[in-house]
């Protein structure tokens, strides 16, 4: 961290979410003799308590989170609805819980066809799924983890991503569980307890 703020550089990216960190890591690491400064109004959360996976749900209306309401929707009774937004260094991924979520093929492949292209199907999609991936705590051989299929996943990428099973087998008792003692267990398990569990199950 330089000890003076730059008052010039080659590239200036405003907003330090998700996309604007991918563009200022791609800048630099393609051209590293140019300069880029990343503006971001919100906090470096990498040291913040809230952003550890599942700790995220004390992070809604934190000084992490913009607390944004939607307009009055017409099919709520005109309520207005609470939309949370990362207001932190990485964006509305330093509030997501921690989870890394692929959409199913069905969708991609849905998308394409309304676009009338297969660019964005999910075959076509799959290999920057996997250049983003480093899929730990299995194998690139391995088949059968519950499903696991190898040739779905990367594991030279950037981002470290582990099936919850694979994290804590206990976690994922409380996943599939629709027993409300199953929760409460993983919580009081995982969680700090400045939690609000009822916002997540009322």
């Amino acid at each position: 961290m330089p000890s003076e703020t730059p008052t010039t550089a080659d590239y200036i990216i405003v907003g330090g979410g998700l996309a604007g960190c991918v563009v200022a890591s791609r800048l630099h690491k393609g051209n590293p003799g140019k300069s880029v400064i990343l503006i971001e109004a919100g906090v470096d959360p990498s040291c913040h308590p809230f952003t550890e996976p599942l700790h995220s749900f004390a992070a809604h209306y934190s000084d992490l989170d913009y607390a944004y309401s939607t307009v009055p929707q017409p099919h709520l009774n005109h309520r207005s609805c609470y939309a949370a937004a990362g207001k932190a260094l990485s964006g509305g991924s330093a509030i997501n819980y921690g989870t890394w979520t692929r959409g199913p093929a069905i969708d991609f492949d849905n998308w394409a066809d309304k676009v009338g292209d297969r660019a964005w199907s999910y075959e076509a999609l799959l290999p920057y799924f996997k250049k983003t991936e480093n899929y730990i705590g299995v194998n690139r051989q391995q088949t059968d983890e519950k499903g696991f299929k190898s040739e779905q996943h990367g594991f030279d990428g950037p981002i470290r991503v582990v099936s919850v099973s694979a994290s804590d087998p206990r976690s994922s008792v409380a996943i599939h569980s629709t027993d409300m003692s199953k929760w409460m267990e993983w919580v009081e398990m995982e969680v700090c307890a400045s939690i609000y569990i009822h916002s997540i199950w009322p």
